[in-house]
């Protein structure tokens, strides 16, 4: 029985370390990643502005089936809006401010991880586009505790990033093989 007492003490010891060492580490956060899509600006750029795509390529809504999307009446550029709600929480985003063709900025909020975002796009080569996706925030505690055992904010927010940039140029090639 003391064993068990002393178990009990330990595992509530390392939970209290875990918690005060994830209450002192940085809660900011600026995560930026660049992809070049091989589509033209203004379809990147449109493809992105509306809501509505995002379910077919922010990475985790394609990898939670489950993930349920509301999408009001305006899903595309200066006041639109969309939430999402899945295995891994549930979030909310508005477009705040738009430049046809050049950039986006919105807001989003993560279960209490608030982010300013950005996406700038920029012509290159041969009409392709380099679109990047910049986000700066702040974590709620339980995204600290979660970004913390899963190697840091840059690893999993950019890692989400990368995935749903690499999606963005899939289903774009796909949109445009069909015209």
């Amino acid at each position: 029985m003391k064993i068990l007492k002393y178990l009990f003490l330990l595992a509530l010891l390392s939970l209290v370390a875990l918690s005060v060492f994830v209450a002192t580490q940085k809660g900011d956060f600026t995560i930026e990643r660049s992809k070049v899509i091989n589509s033209p600006r203004n379809t990147v750029y449109n493809y992105i502005n509306d809501f509505r795509n995002f379910e077919d390529f922010e990475s985790s809504a394609v990898e939670d089936p489950t993930m349920r999307m509301s999408f009001p009446s305006k899903t595309i550029g200066n006041g639109a809006t969309f939430s999402w709600e899945g295995n891994e929480g549930k979030g909310n985003a508005i477009t705040l401010k738009t430049k046809e063709g050049e950039s986006i900025q919105q807001k989003m909020n993560f279960d209490g991880t608030q982010a300013d975002v950005n996406w700038t796009f920029k012509d290159t080569l041969a009409g392709k586009t380099k679109v990047t996706w910049k986000a700066k925030g702040t974590m709620s505690f339980l995204f600290k505790i979660y970004t913390s055992i899963n190697g840091g904010s840059d690893n999993v927010i950019g890692t989400m990033y990368e995935k749903s940039l690499v999606n963005i140029d899939k289903n774009l090639d796909k949109i445009l093989e069909f015209k």
